[in-house]
């Protein structure tokens, strides 16, 4: 009976629940702030069917490896390591410089709507974090009052509400996530998550903002090994704040800011950790008669503190500066050119795409970039018993060239 899996619902919504998984292919499509000329892979997350699990949803995209909880793990075409893809949800960057690359317990598995992946480096457009590749989730957007509890094996339960409203300008979002299980397989394995969102969208005072709000709690336990059999207790605490704001400034440029401020709290066996991340980007846009530009600064501080470390803190900066050029060829022809600059690791980043379309639909493009990866501060300075770090590791690259061409056609779901 230990291997009999149960799990009872009970779903209470304002709307009808979304439809059977989907997933679209599109050369270009927008990821975050930028378009791409390659394809974008998008799925829609069905919380509808049997397959519950986040990381099931991801892992049935063509080169996704990926595991959610514990240690995250998302892994496109081999690169083996979350620290190697940038993870953003709506736009927002959830990375860390620590090595580990974003904390599952700032992502809002309840609340998502879909999940679109950039696959191969994008370093030109997203930054040192796209070594690999880019995740955007997209946060669920339901008006009126949605509720859910469940109960399953091991005493797991959990329980979500959430609450939308929408006028003709602006979208407003709260939610509240609880989840707990006793996980008493052969050793301790409880856990505790509770998290809140609170989400905002629309124009006021002549621009467009978005807002995005989380705050979450996670306490349980992992089970011991041989050399160590008692369970290891851990307590995490963390917030992360955005602002985003879009504002003409011309007749036709605009100048677009996002601003966000993320704290993470760790302690594990009574091994305290904390990092604070202030990242600021500051985006202006024009088009002119014949192409479109776009230049940016993204500036990324974090502060890191743990026991393992020289000096017990470590503080980085990076500041990223670049630029790029969008030409309209003709009208179903467009080439974009991006160039990124790191000028605190002394990285430069090119990028350059070509997208078409025929008048039967299909669509061909070709496409140039690269990635980089600075060391993380773990690798840097950990000065613990089982590990010494070196200050002197140098960034990883990748490169990527991507041909070809594609047609969706019309396609049929059975549920």
């Amino acid at each position: 009976m230990l291997f009999l899996i149960f799990f009872l619902t009970f779903h209470v919504s304002a709307q009808e629940l979304l439809p059977a998984i989907q997933v679209e292919d599109s050369p270009v499509d927008q990821l975050g702030f930028f378009k791409i000329t390659r394809p974008l892979t998008y799925s829609v997350l069905n919380h509808s069917s049997e397959r519950q699990d986040l990381t099931d949803e991801l892992n049935s995209t063509a080169g996704i490896q990926t595991r959610i909880s514990g240690s995250p793990i998302i892994s496109i075409r081999g690169s083996q390591s979350a620290s190697r893809v940038l993870v953003m949800q709506e736009g927002i960057p959830l990375n860390f410089s620590d090595g580990v690359g974003f904390n599952p317990l700032f992502l809002a598995k309840e609340n998502l709507d879909g999940v679109a992946i950039l696959k191969g480096p994008a370093s030109a457009s997203f930054g040192k974090d796209a070594l690999a590749g880019a995740v955007d989730f997209r946060t669920r957007r339901q008006t009126g009052i949605r509720a859910s509890i469940a109960q399953g094996s091991f005493n797991t339960n959990s329980a979500f509400s959430s609450y939308g409203a929408q006028s003709k300008e602006a979208f407003g979002q709260l939610s509240v996530f609880q989840e707990h299980t006793d996980g008493n397989y052969r050793l301790r394995n409880d856990l505790e998550t509770l998290r809140s969102t609170a989400f905002f969208d629309g124009k006021l005072w002549g621009g467009r903002w978005k807002s995005y709000h989380l705050l979450a709690r996670q306490i349980g336990s992992t089970p011991g090994a041989t050399d160590y059999p008692s369970a290891s207790a851990f307590h995490n605490v963390g917030h992360i704040h955005s602002l985003e704001g879009s504002f003409p400034i011309l007749e036709t440029a605009k100048i677009n800011s996002l601003t966000t401020l993320g704290v993470l709290e760790q302690n594990y066996d009574g091994s305290p950790s904390k990092t604070q991340s202030v990242k600021e980007s500051l985006r202006v846009q024009n088009d002119f008669k014949f192409f479109k530009l776009e230049l940016f600064d993204q500036v990324s501080y974090e502060d890191f503190t743990a026991s393992y470390l020289g000096t017990g803190t470590q503080s980085v900066i990076f500041n990223e500066l670049g630029g790029l050029i969008q030409l309209p060829n003709e009208e179903n022809l467009q080439s974009i050119f991006a160039l990124r600059v790191d000028t605190s690791q002394g990285e430069v980043l090119p990028s350059v795409g070509i997208l078409g379309e025929n008048e039967t639909q299909w669509q061909y493009f070709a496409h140039y970039s690269q990635g980089y990866h600075p060391a993380s501060l773990t690798q840097r300075f950990s000065q613990s018993p089982g590990f010494v770090g070196s200050g002197n590791l140098k960034s990883e690259h990748s490169d990527e060239i991507d041909l070809g061409f594609q047609k969706s056609f019309s396609q049929t779901f059975i549920k």
